[in-house]
């Protein structure tokens, strides 16, 4: 199927990050959901992200057990990111990274790790309702007359001074101030998973997201700071007509992106092409003449076909 993903049943699916990449740049969403490209060499920033989460999922999991020792708790989180780490890089480039002391290293995310949890131990919630959990659930119908259904991973849900929260990771290399934080108030990635957490937890009254953010620095560039310095959080207090407005415009983009298809995808031109952090990883692609862009894509990348079939399906 080209475009926008059709299940076996039949069931249009999609998520925070596809229609993100369609949003930025029709193109980019050709390249990456049509033509299922991407870069050969990982983004390390990514790589260290994705296992930080990893490690916090085992973390949580196993050290709300009942008489789970903490120790042991560590021991597993820390041991699942190594496995995520070597899995997504090089050792070439682990070995660069470790003997650099690199802020992206295993030995400082052990570091910034203890500070995580320092910062926010599981004590501190009245409850962990939730932990990782895939879903892909019924959103609604577009004004078009398109069944969607929304599809992602639940971090984590926790009751907290008497509400219920939707918890996301964030890491980042930027300071978490109040700009870093203010930016999540309109992400449609969180409101889409605080709805979906209401959808899996009916009965439960959701104030909103809680985000914790680790500001990913190295130990020389921080030596005055303890680790749990580096991890601040914020509440974003989220009410349901929000998320229905989040909802309903979402159905109505998903339109608009279609349409796009019927025309022919336009190119951005605009700031995603050149972001600060390396900008777009498929930029290569529009960099080069139009004649050579099939060979640029044969150089520079791979194809991943995205597909959240695997997630659990709410009916």
């Amino acid at each position: 199927m080209v475009g926008p993903l059709v299940d076996n049943q039949g069931r249009e699916v999609w998520d925070s990050t596809k229609l993100s990449a369609y949003a930025d740049c029709e193109y980019l969403g050709k390249l990456q959901y049509e033509e299922h490209l991407k870069s050969k060499e990982p983004a390390v920033a990514l790589v260290f992200g994705g296992a930080m989460h990893k490690a916090v999922e085992v973390w949580t999991q196993q050290a709300y057990k009942v008489n789970y020792p903490e120790t042991d708790a560590v021991a597993e989180a820390e041991a699942a990111f190594v496995t995520e780490w070597e899995a997504g890089l090089t050792l070439e480039t682990r070995e660069m990274l470790e003997f650099s002391g690199d802020r992206r290293s295993v030995a400082n995310f052990k570091r910034l790790f203890a500070g995580y949890r320092k910062k926010f131990p599981l004590e501190m919630y009245q409850e962990v309702v939730a932990c990782e959990v895939p879903f892909t659930l019924p959103l609604g119908v577009t004004p078009a007359g398109r069944t969607i259904w929304w599809s992602g991973l639940i971090d984590r849900v926790v009751k907290w001074m008497d509400g219920v929260y939707y918890v996301d990771l964030k890491t980042s290399s930027y300071t978490l101030d109040a700009a870093f934080f203010n930016k999540f108030k309109l992400s449609g990635q969180i409101r889409g998973y605080v709805w979906a957490a209401e959808q899996l937890h009916p009965g439960e009254q959701f104030a909103g997201a809680m985000i914790h953010g680790v500001q990913v620095q190295a130990p020389l560039k921080t030596k005055v700071r303890l680790p749990e310095e580096l991890v601040q959080g914020e509440v974003i207090p989220l009410t349901q007509p929000q998320l229905e407005q989040w909802r309903e415009n979402t159905l109505k983009r998903i339109d608009v992106i279609h349409e796009a298809r019927t025309r022919g995808h336009l190119r951005n031109y605009a700031t995603r092409c050149s972001a600060f952090g390396g900008g777009c990883e498929l930029k290569q692609v529009c960099w080069a003449e139009p004649d050579a862009e099939d060979t640029i894509k044969g150089l520079h990348f791979v194809q991943r076909v995205w597909d959240p079939r695997n997630r659990a399906v709410v009916e």
